[in-house]
């Protein structure tokens, strides 16, 4: 299923009220956050960009979901991964590459948002926090499936956000001031 897809499907479930409360929250939250301070246009941006994105990633992974009866745990480190090499399950092998993706762009925002380049180890437990708070939503609603394996790669890919996050930052710098940071 492509990324649209995923989109048009899970959008059906938010009506137009839900749509027009979360841009409201985003238009606040850049009016309080331009007007309190002097911050820079792009930071502002990056963090509604960051903010929305998440809140898709929230409503994908926990909200549209139907909820199951039963509490589904998968707490094998790295079964996803033996399961991919044992069986050369490729659908699981494009879940996984997935799942490292789905958080990239919020790490590749964070070093806009800091207004300076980013350690990777920031971005590595941003994306464990962001996405433990996902796995814990999961099981606690019932809705989906808990495993480790979803953290590791949610982690790993706001990280790999973070370092391309970081020469964007770089070159956006370098092309404003002509200097690099």
């Amino acid at each position: 299923m492509s990324f649209y897809d995923v989109i048009r499907l899970q959008s059906l479930y938010w009506n137009l009220r839900q749509h027009i409360f979360l841009i409201g929250i985003l238009v606040l939250v850049s009016v309080i956050m331009s007007r309190s301070r002097k911050i820079p246009f792009i930071r502002v941006m990056a963090f509604d960009l960051a903010l929305f994105y998440l809140l898709l990633v929230i409503e994908a992974t926990v909200l549209a979901r139907t909820s199951s009866e039963t509490v589904m745990i998968e707490a094998e480190l790295f079964w996803s991964w033996k399961t991919v090499i044992r069986y050369h399950d490729w659908i699981l092998l494009k879940e996984n590459v997935l799942n490292i993706l789905m958080l990239m762009p919020i790490g590749l925002m964070v070093p806009f948002i800091c207004d300076r380049k980013v350690g990777f180890w920031s971005g590595l437990l941003l994306g464990s926090f962001i996405s433990f708070g996902i796995e814990i939503s999961q099981l606690l609603f019932k809705r989906g499936l808990f495993e480790w394996d979803d953290i590791i790669h949610n982690a790993l890919g706001c990280m790999v956000g973070v370092l391309i996050g970081n020469l964007g930052i770089r070159l956006w710098r370098k092309r404003n001031t002509g200097l690099y940071i």
